[in-house]
This record gives structure tokens, sequence and C-alpha cells, in this order.
């Protein structure tokens, strides 16, 4: 199966002259295997495989060994499925804010699905979640899907909400397609997957294709966050993406508006006895690459121009040179 993928390149400072290379950040193997018809077949085999080792087993064996270590199995696998499930209720359903609601519509081609949520989540850059969605189909309430978390807000009631990107495909991510607005209650389980530490490195090299842009916009924030309090040694964050088509980068228009307000110049203060003041310069650089379905007639292969309202998004008409952009950042 085809993924758009996200992946990092990180750089400490100068001095060190070293890169880390972080793998794949979108894509982990959960996310690779575990989808729902698999996941309940395995789940019906191992329950018939526990009954019926269980009957086959002499009732004179049931306080030693053998019965001993089926009983704790199952009970593992038992507490496993029910913490899971509760899990799913504690952040899909409040007896205050009702349950949790999520609005698809169609963006640039592709799916935004916003999740109003009702709890709050605690999540890490880096991070997914499952969702399932009800009447989405007739069976779509026992289909659990793996989306990693875009971004995240408070809506006018101050509760939270989640973005979550898809590009259509079948199955699941092709009847999210519509012609308007359409909102499904939603269940919820996760936060999974392990958040990187980027903060520690000087340079921080995020390249993305397609979809797979949604798990590096949480880094860029994080990252800006955490440098402006002061608290990350990052000097320079360089995110490049390669979309398959011009119309996608409407996808994540208004966050990429967000990141670059948020990357401003800022006074920090230094010294115990506030007698030095610093001036941090803006320390994002923002590149898309489009290889091909351009939007205007008149655009043309290497062509390049800037976007956004400072001007500060490079949008080159070509494929990603990531070679070239790697081997520019060790140099």
């Amino acid at each position: 199966m085809e993924q758009d993928v996200n992946w990092s390149i990180l750089k400490r400072p100068a001095m060190r002259r070293k890169f880390c290379p972080v793998g794949w950040s979108s894509v982990t193997p959960s996310l690779l295997i575990t989808y729902t018809s698999p996941y309940m077949i395995h789940t019906l085999l191992v329950t018939a495989a526990l009954v019926a080792i269980w009957l086959h087993l002499p009732l004179s064996l049931f306080r030693r060994g053998p019965r001993l270590y089926l009983l704790f199995s199952s009970l593992i696998f038992t507490s496993t499925k029910v913490g899971r499930l509760l899990n799913i209720i504690y952040l899909s359903i409040s007896f205050t804010a009702g349950g949790s609601v999520a609005t698809v519509q169609e963006q640039g081609g592709g799916v935004e699905v916003r999740v109003r949520l009702a709890r709050p989540l605690r999540f890490k850059a880096g991070q997914y979640i499952y969702l399932s969605l009800w009447r989405l189909s007739t069976l779509s309430v026992f289909e659990s899907h793996p989306f990693q978390i875009c971004w995240a807000y408070r809506d006018e009631s101050d509760q939270q909400v989640i973005v979550l990107l898809a590009q259509p495909r079948r199955g699941f991510t092709g009847r999210l397609l519509g012609p308007s607005s359409r909102k499904y209650r939603a269940l919820i389980e996760g936060p999974y997957g392990r958040s990187l530490l980027l903060g520690e490195y000087g340079t921080v090299l995020l390249l993305a294709t397609g979809v797979g842009i949604a798990g590096q916009l949480p880094y860029v924030k994080e990252l800006l966050e955490l440098y402006q309090d002061c608290q990350a040694k990052t000097r320079r964050i360089a995110l490049f993406w390669e979309l398959d088509a011009e119309v996608h980068r409407y996808w994540v228009k208004d966050w990429m508006d967000e990141l670059l307000a948020l990357d401003n110049d800022y006074v920090g203060i230094s010294g115990r006895a506030l007698l030095a003041t610093l001036t941090y310069g803006q320390i994002l650089d923002m590149q898309l690459y489009i290889p091909g379905r351009f939007l205007s007639e008149r655009a043309s292969e290497s062509t390049v121009k800037k976007l956004g309202t400072h001007g500060r998004i490079i949008l080159t008409y070509a494929a990603m040179p990531a070679d070239q952009l790697v081997a520019s950042e060790i140099a």
C-alpha cells in the first residue's frame, strides 16, 4: 500500500557536526499493520484459540503450570481490551459536554476532519489517534482507523478541537468524501506513538510528501513555542514539503500562516539582574515543491515564487531534491 510519509533529520550545533536520522515519524508499524478487518479477525482467532486450549487441558492441571499460564495470558488479553474500551468511553462521552463530534469536509482535493472532543486530549507532537465514525456506513462504528494529529485549538465554547487530514483512497477514507460538510458522532482512542525531543538539536530538517505534512506541523509548532520560552537549543527549522498537486497546499494553509505568525522577532531577557536583553530572529524556513498538476496554466517547471503574507514560503514547481537539501545542511 502506498504511504505518504514524513521524515526528519536532526543536526547538532555546528561545533559537533553530527546528524541523526530519526526515521519515519508518521508511519509507525501499528499504522501499517493494524487495520479493522485483520485486527478483528486476529481478536476472534486469539479468543477461539484460548478457549480451545482451555477445554483440552485436563481438569487435574488447574492448579499447575499449563492452566495457570493460560489463565494469566487470558487476563492480560482481557485487561488490554477493557483498557482500550475505557479509553474510548472516556474521550468520546461526557455528561456535561456531550459526545465527541467530527465535522468532515473536502479541502483542496483531500479531506479535513475536525473532531470536537468531549474531554480534553493530552498529546504530543508525532502522536496519533484511532477514529471511528457513526453512520458513515453500515458497519463504520466497528471500524477504527489511525490518523496523525495535525493541529489542535479551542472553539468558541472552549472545547478542544483536533484536526486530522486524509487523502481519499479506497475504503474508509474514500467514504469521507462528500458534496458538503457533514457531522458524525465520533469515537476516539489514543493518543499513541512516541514523540521525539527535537529541541535538543541546533538544526532540525523536516521533509514530507503528500498528507505526511500532518505529522510535521505539530513538531514545528512545539519547537517554536520552546524556542520562544528559551527551552530549546534549536536555531533553525527547515520544513520541505513535496505535493502531488498544487491545490493540496490549501490543506494546511491556515496552519502555516499561524506558524509564520508565531515565528516573529521577539526580545528576551538574560541575566538574573535583568541587565541585558537579547533579540531573537526568525528561525523557520518553509519550502514547497510541486512536480506537476499546477493550478495556473502559465506555471512552468523550475519556476519559483513566494507565498504567504510576508512572502516567507518558497514554492518551487519541481520535484523535491531531498539529497541536495540534506547535503546543503551538512555543508
